[in-house]
């Protein structure tokens, strides 16, 4: 019993940690803080903010992932671009990019 007891313990304080450590660094860090613009096309998606725009061409996508309220982009394991759908002008423009993304899965 006392196992027990001490094993959920620590997976509280491990995930109180993480979570803290998180939203310390989302609260830190401007950037991801900043409004970003998405131009996307055949051939790539650029993310425009006032502080950076980057350019990734389809193939720099690891994998895609399409969910019932958006998509996910892998770059790496650990770093993604996550676009909902309600980010979207119309329906016409999901289809769009949806066709794209088939276009390009690997």
């Amino acid at each position: 019993m006392l196992a027990l007891v001490t094993t959920l313990l620590y997976i509280i304080l491990v995930v109180a940690i993480i979570f803290f450590r998180v939203s310390r660094e989302f609260k830190s860090d401007q950037l991801i803080k900043s409004e970003i613009a998405y131009n996307i096309s055949s051939n790539e998606i650029n993310q425009v903010s006032k502080r950076f725009n980057s350019q990734y061409k389809w193939d720099d996508f690891i994998k895609m992932k399409v969910y019932k309220d958006m998509f996910l982009m892998y770059l790496s394991r650990n770093k993604a671009i996550i676009l909902p759908k309600s980010f979207f002008k119309s329906d016409k423009d999901i289809q769009l990019f949806m066709e794209y993304i088939s276009d390009h899965k690997k």
